[in-house]
């Protein structure tokens, strides 16, 4: 994987109004949604809550392009699906992802 298309691609995405989270390597579990996701220096990542983590300690960065937005306390969220314009950018990048049902995933293989 070509880490520079990578933190190309997480700077672009962090202007799109989807949600991210990671899968690290030595947790059993997907970490929390988040709004933000960046590259703050180096080969790290970092979300809201999480991180900075090294990359090669990262398995897969999850992103979950339904927007919910907000239109009113009486009127049901409206569900935006992003997930064409995601995958566009993506593609630019030439990073390799799964599409899972509601999400897109991007698994990391980095030369350690």
């Amino acid at each position: 994987m070509n880490t520079d298309n990578l933190f190309e691609l997480i700077k672009e995405l962090n202007s799109q109004p989807v949600k991210f989270r990671l899968k690290l390597k030595n947790k059993d579990k997907n970490l929390t949604w988040e709004d933000w996701i960046i590259n703050p220096t180096g080969n790290y990542i970092e979300t809201g809550q999480t991180g900075p983590n090294i990359i090669n300690k990262i398995e897969y960065i999850e992103i979950n392009p339904i927007e919910e937005k907000n239109i009113g306390k009486l009127v049901p969220k409206k569900m935006i699906n992003h997930s064409l314009e995601i995958i566009k950018i993506i593609e630019s990048k030439n990073i390799n992802f799964k599409q899972c049902e509601n999400t897109i995933k991007i698994e990391i293989k980095v030369e350690e």
